[in-house]
């Protein structure tokens, strides 16, 4: 969604044109909107459903299409984007071996995995507390997804008795299922965070970080910091949100922020932290 298509393309490094990308990712874009206005009417009022057609100019119509659609509901997502069955990746023959259930994870996480020497096992949303013990993983990361699946309601059931059974590193909706799974709450924003110059802070450090964020649910920090043994380690600066908690009696890390490589083959902060605990094992 653009304000205006430029017509052509000058880049020096450019090896096709806007179009031309567009047509081969089969992406639906839309152009003459005043995006400025866009933006302030989603911040006035909040996040909310949206409709593009090709072949609908009916307002009226396409309203009515978005009513439908969200009294419907919306099905698991999870069977489509997770693996079917269990599969390896990172380093496969690192002495370090980790489980990871696969919400949806992204190629660059697993980069990083690699970067750090890990043999990883990639699992199913819906893999068994047993079938992940079996595995005698040395840790377990519980992946990025989509936060309003349906199929997130029994994954927090089966991360319970994972609680303190072996070091967690939950990952933006992994965040959140450990969140609930530990008795916390999670709420809807009213705008979302989406961006990757998203300024957090650690309270007990005192020590900032420039993340990059794409959430639009938080843990809610008053139930969180009921929690016995479980400290909230990082805040949204912008508006005092929780993007990172932890408990060293547990072993287990939740950062609700895209932990994304900071480059040249580096890997983010909360791996190396997550590491640090693998050690201990």
């Amino acid at each position: 969604m653009i304000k205006e298509k430029s017509r052509i393309y000058s880049n020096w490094q450019a090896k096709e044109s806007f179009d031309d990308f567009i047509k081969r990712q089969k992406l639906i874009t839309i152009q003459g909107i005043d995006t400025r206005t866009l933006a302030v009417h989603l911040r006035q009022h909040g996040s909310m459903l949206g409709i593009i057609s090709t072949n609908i100019s009916d307002s009226k119509v396409l309203l009515s299409k978005i009513v439908a659609f969200h009294k419907a509901g919306s099905k698991s997502l999870l069977p489509k984007i997770s693996v079917s069955k269990p599969a390896r990746a990172g380093q496969p023959k690192a002495k370090k071996h980790i489980a990871l259930l696969d919400l949806g994870i992204s190629q660059s996480i697993l980069k990083q995995l690699e970067i750090l020497d890990l043999a990883v096992t990639l699992l199913p949303y819906n893999t068994s507390v047993q079938e992940i013990l079996r595995l005698k993983a040395k840790g377990l990361i519980i992946s990025n997804g989509p936060e309003e699946d349906l199929g997130l309601k029994d994954l927090v059931e089966r991360i319970k008795p994972l609680v303190g059974k072996l070091p967690i590193l939950a990952i933006s909706t992994g965040a959140q299922v450990l969140a609930r799974a530990l008795g916390a709450k999670v709420n809807k924003l009213k705008i979302g965070h989406r961006g990757v110059n998203y300024p957090m802070s650690n309270p007990l450090t005192y020590k900032g970080e420039i993340t990059v964020q794409n959430h639009g649910y938080v843990v809610d920090s008053e139930s969180l910091s009921k929690i016995k043994n479980v400290k909230i380690t990082g805040y949204n600066l912008n508006d005092r949100t929780v993007e990172e908690f932890e408990s060293r009696k547990n072993k287990f890390i939740g950062a609700q922020y895209i932990p994304a490589s900071p480059g040249f083959a580096e890997v983010n902060p909360v791996f190396k932290k997550f590491i640090k605990i693998l050690k201990k094992e």
